[in-house]
């Protein structure tokens, strides 16, 4: 009975120390894992130091992690990093390229842009490397896209807000910014200028409100609230600005929403230009169209004189031609043709033939045109015409021309045809005096 017992107890005891030596093992091994696992945590979270300064630039921080990822391996004596980016390569002091290496490519929106790579400089005859060191080094590469990728964006934020800072300060027009109580943040020098201040910090302490004057406030903020709720902006409007010395100054405004990121109102932008030049031009341009109208309607009172005038002369200048016209058809030929008559040497038949022809010169041009009222009549119609508006009988107008009475109704009857007045009841002399 003892023999067995004292089998069973060294089983057991056997047993038991089997148990411990696995128990001590397993211990190592976890404290050798969470060793492992800090060191890969303290090489993270010092890579998140690094990255947590916005002024590094990226070849700094390419050149930390370098030097921190040996660290985070198991072997670190025995381990060198390089890590290539683009055209610029990293690497540590003790870095020797050998067979054992672990790599992880550095990637930005799934662009390859570089590499990470690990390698084992120490003497082993299997790989020295285990698989959360390869997870480790994927994480860092993803990180260090991820770093990369947000340097850039803040590289063309930059850009980006240095080209509109300068857009805003050298612009011609007056820009401001303000909060939804309208107290001015930021403002150009050319707003200022606009209302007469030196510093941004001096227009700071005032809103909007202060300088808009109170007959333009309500409208303005209404067409504000109305436009920029469906459009985000307003339409150019005129109004007018108080300036720091009291006197107002006549601009053009448009007001844009400023939103947060959240797409929720947080201000206004404002553009301001100055109109006072404008306006100057437009008073100017108002008095001369003033000027202008009252010069033509004096021209057209002179014009109307001058017609009137120029109408009295012609209607002057026709009387006097018809008084020519009659007096030497009444007061001179008659007696010419008296003369003609009569018995009359050679000599005086030329003299009297000279003074016939150059009376006929005289009055040609007056005869001529009297024809353009009679322009269907001859010249000796015309002139049997005007002896009838005068009042001449036939046999009068037959012995002033030479001519026999019978002559003299042949012309009066191709007078009243011409005129339209055969077969008609109306009195040729009444008729010839409405017309001359």
């Amino acid at each position: 009975m003892l023999i067995p017992y004292m089998k069973n107890q060294n089983q057991s005891r056997k047993q038991m120390v089997r148990e411990i030596a696995l128990l001590r093992r397993q211990l190592e091994e976890l404290r050798k894992a969470e060793t492992d696992r800090l060191k890969e945590l303290n090489c993270i979270f010092a890579f998140s130091d690094i990255i947590q300064n916005p002024d590094l630039p990226i070849s700094e921080i390419a050149e930390g992690l370098v030097e921190l990822l040996p660290f985070g391996w198991l072997h670190p004596e025995a381990t060198c990093a390089r890590l290539r980016l683009e055209e610029q390569t990293f690497q540590t002091a003790n870095f020797t390229e050998t067979p054992w290496k672990q790599a992880a490519e550095i990637t930005d929106r799934e662009e390859k842009i570089g590499m990470i790579e690990i390698f084992f400089t120490g003497e082993t005859a299997s790989d020295p490397f285990v698989p959360e060191e390869q997870a480790l080094l994927d994480d860092l590469a993803k990180r260090m896209g991820r770093v990369i990728r947000r340097k850039h964006a803040e590289e063309t934020l930059r850009e980006r807000e240095g080209y509109y800072r300068e857009v805003f300060e050298k612009s011609n027009y007056g820009m401001a910014v303000t909060n939804l109580e309208g107290y001015f943040l930021d403002c150009n020098r050319a707003f200022l200028n606009l209302l007469g201040y030196t510093s941004a910090e001096e227009l700071q302490t005032l809103c909007y409100d202060d300088i808009t004057p109170p007959e333009y406030r309500e409208e303005e903020k209404r067409l504000i609230v109305e436009q920029t709720r469906e459009i985000g902006y307003s339409e150019g409007y005129e109004k007018e600005f108080i300036r720091k010395a009291g006197d107002r100054i006549p601009v053009i405004i448009k007001v844009w929403l400023r939103r947060d990121l959240n797409r929720q109102p947080v201000g206004m932008y404002i553009i301001a230009r100055d109109m006072t030049k404008r306006k100057i031009s437009q008073e100017s341009l108002r008095k001369r169209e003033l000027e202008v109208a009252e010069k033509s309607a004096h021209l057209e009172e002179v014009n109307i004189a001058l017609r009137v005038l120029l109408k009295h002369r012609e209607e002057d200048k026709g009387e006097l031609e018809e008084k020519i016209i009659t007096n030497v058809q009444k007061l001179v030929i008659p007696y010419l043709e008296k003369l003609k008559k009569g018995h009359m040497g050679t000599r005086d038949a030329a003299y009297l033939q000279i003074i016939e022809t150059n009376l006929n010169n005289i009055i040609s041009p007056f005869l001529s045109r009297l024809s353009v009222k009679y322009s269907r009549l001859s010249s000796r119609e015309i002139q049997v015409a005007h002896l009838v508006k005068e009042g001449k009988t036939t046999k009068e107008i037959s012995e002033l021309l030479g001519v026999s009475t019978k002559t003299i109704d042949l012309y009066r009857g191709g007078i009243r045809r011409k005129l339209g007045l055969k077969h008609k009841k109306i009195n040729m002399k009444s008729h010839l005096a409405s017309l001359l």
